[in-house]
C-alpha cells in the first residue's frame, strides 16, 4: 500500500493508501531537518510499531531520509506502558505487507516495536511518549475504532469472474455494513489468498460502472456498494477455477481521516502534514477492519 516509502520520506502522503493516495508529493521546501511520525494501531494486532525518520532540508520531491535512532519510544494504554524497542536493519515489525506497504531497508533501525499483552484494543485509547535524542518530545493520542460489522455478503458467497477481458460482464453482489461515524475513514478491499493472483473490481452507483484496482478503495459515507469482479489476473498460469479470497472492511480513525484531508489539500504549510503529533510530522492513529471469506469462480 513505494507508497509507504514516499509517506515517510515526504512525510505529506499515507503510509495506508487506497489508489487515490498514490500522488506526486506536495511541493515543500524543507528549511530545516524535520522528524517523522508513523504508526497504525490496528485491532487485535499482538504489536504495536512506531517508525521515526529523519527528513533532512531540501526539496520534498526528493527528499533525503534517515532512521532516527537513539529515542526512547512508550505508549501508554491506561495504567500499562509499553516500552517500544529497536528493531534494527531488516525488521519487519513496520513492514504491513500488502495494504500497509513496506519500507526501504535503511530505514529498518528507525522501527521501534513492543509486544501488546492481550492484542490492541478496539475502542481502547492509547499516548504515544517519544523522548529524542539530544532532548524534545513528540507526543501523540490514538483511539481505535470499533470493528466495523460487515452485513452482506454471506460467508462462502462466489463471486463469479473472466480471466480474460470480455464484454460478457460479471452479476454484482451487494456489500453492505453497518453504518459508522462521519468522521471515520472507510476503506474496502478483497484479498486472494492466492499469491500470484489479483482482481480488479467495479461497483455500481446510479448505474455507473467504477473501477477499483487490486488495492484499498474508499467508500466514506457509504454503507453499501454493488461489487463485481472484472477480471481476475496471475502472473504464472493456473490450474484451479475456484479462489479463496477475503473481503476486507478497514475503519480508520478520525486523526487518520483528517490527517488524509491534509496530506491531500497541496498546502505549503509544513505544519499541514501532521495531525495531533506536537513535535514531528506524521500521524499516529487507530485502525479496526472486519472481513468476510469468499469465493471467486472462473466458469
Amino acid at each position: 500500500m513505494a507508497i509507504l516509502r514516499t509517506a515517510l520520506a515526504a512525510a505529506v502522503c499515507t503510509a495506508l493508501a487506497g489508489c487515490d493516495l498514490q500522488r506526486a508529493p506536495t511541493p515543500l521546501e524543507f528549511t530545516q531537518e524535520q522528524v517523522t511520525v508513523h504508526s497504525m494501531l490496528v485491532a487485535g494486532a499482538d504489536s504495536a510499531a512506531v517508525l521515526l525518520t529523519r527528513v533532512l532540508p531540501g526539496p520534498q520531491a526528493n527528499p533525503r531520509s534517515r532512521p532516527l535512532e537513539g529515542a526512547a519510544v512508550r505508549i501508554v494504554a491506561g495504567r500499562d506502558t509499553l516500552h517500544l524497542l529497536p528493531q534494527g536493519h531488516g525488521a519487519d515489525a513496520c513492514n504491513g505487507g500488502g495494504h500497509y506497504g513496506r519500507i526501504e531497508h535503511h530505514l529498518g533501525p528507525g522501527c521501534y516495536m513492543a509486544a501488546v499483552p492481550g492484542g490492541v484494543g478496539a475502542g481502547e485509547s492509547y499516548e504515544l511518549i517519544v523522548d529524542l535524542p539530544g532532548g524534545g518530545r513528540i507526543h501523540g493520542t490514538a483511539t481505535v475504532p470499533d470493528v466495523p460489522v460487515l452485513m452482506f455478503p454471506d460467508a462462502g458467497t462466489e463471486f463469479e469472474t473472466r480471466d480474460v477481458p470480455s464484454s460478457d460482464i460479471p452479476p454484482a453482489v451487494l456489500t453492505r455494513w453497518a453504518p459508522v461515524g462521519p468522521e471515520m475513514r472507510l476503506e474496502l478491499r478483497l484479498d486472494l489468498d492466492h499469491p500470484d493472483c489479483t482482481v480488479d473490481l467495479d461497483f455500481e452507483e446510479g448505474g455507473v460502472q467504477f473501477g477499483l484496482w487490486p488495492w484499498p478503495y474508499e467508500v466514506t459515507g457509504r454503507d453499501s456498494v454493488s461489487l463485481r469482479i472484472v477480471l481476475l489476473s496471475c502472473y504464472e498460469p493456473v490450474d484451479i477455477t475456484r479462489f479463496d479470497g477475503r473481503l476486507v472492511l478497514t475503519a480508520f480513525d478520525s486523526a487518520y481521516s483528517r490527517y488524509v484531508q491534509k496530506a491531500m489539500n497541496r498546502s505549503t504549510r509544513v505544519d499541514a502534514a501532521s495531525v495531533g503529533i506536537p513535535g514531528a510530522l506524521g500521524v499516529f492513529a487507530g485502525a479496526a477492519s472486519a472481513d468476510v471469506p469468499v469465493v471467486i469462480i472462473l466458469p
